[in-house]
């Protein structure tokens, strides 16, 4: 069975993230939902209540809880990555996570795109963003592979008539890649264990496509694999 988890800030966009946990469990992909606090001002009375609270969080961050008010919103925050980065950490070992989602703001994506760039390649990772608008999504994606929707309206705490099906669109998406992550992700090559062939990576712009390619035709003859980058960007 897929496991989603669903990591955000509780305290802010339970409305949301209800909607998100909701929307894929009708969709019957057979998927097991988690959520995941990582609100700084989550308390025992927040709605939804997380699977795996703030409190744990802080914990995994190998902080007492009850200081977490004592310091500047910055180092809460730093706090909460380096939990949420631990726990994730720790799903994926066990076999507990094929899927992540986040959606936020400034403060929340930055803390949420940080912990999931930390997780293999291949693993399916979404991030509905508000940041989008600014043009600053560069950060967001790392060298990973990150996938970003733009949520358009801003995200309170409920769900509107704009961004209604934007959030629905987000859950189905995660729902389904986390169910063929699931089921295929053991069947591709590990790519930081072992490989089949030697592996020569090269770089291509338009310009050079024709050079590129004949050179990468002439080295697949001599059995080696070709990994090529677009020359523009990180």
């Amino acid at each position: 069975m897929a496991t989603v988890v669903l990591a955000g800030t509780l305290d802010t966009k339970g409305g949301e993230y209800v909607f998100i946990r909701d929307k894929i469990l009708s969709l019957n992909f057979g998927c097991k939902v988690l959520l995941v606090d990582v609100g700084i001002r989550s308390t025992s009375e927040t709605v939804p209540h997380g699977d795996i609270t703030s409190s744990e969080i802080v914990v995994a961050a190998g902080k007492k809880y009850e200081n977490l008010t004592h310091l500047a919103k910055a180092d809460a925050l730093d706090v909460m990555l380096k939990g949420l980065t631990q726990v994730l950490q720790d799903l994926y070992t066990k076999d507990n996570l094929h899927g992540v989602m986040g959606v936020g703001g400034g403060c929340g994506s930055t803390i949420l795109s940080k912990a999931f760039q930390q997780l293999p390649l291949g693993l399916p990772k979404l991030l509905v963003s508000t940041i989008v608008a600014t043009g600053s999504a560069r950060p967001l994606i790392g060298l990973i592979d990150m996938t970003i929707m733009f949520s358009v309206t801003d995200m309170p705490g409920r769900v509107n008539q704009f961004n209604q099906q934007i959030l629905a669109n987000a859950a189905a998406a995660i729902g389904s890649m986390a169910t063929n992550y699931a089921t295929n992700h053991k069947s591709y090559l590990p790519i930081a264990t072992k490989r089949s062939k030697p592996r020569i990576v090269a770089s291509m712009i338009s310009l050079t496509q024709p050079c590129v390619l004949a050179a990468e035709a002439l080295l697949l003859k001599l059995g080696y694999e070709v990994i090529i980058f677009h020359s523009v960007g990180m």
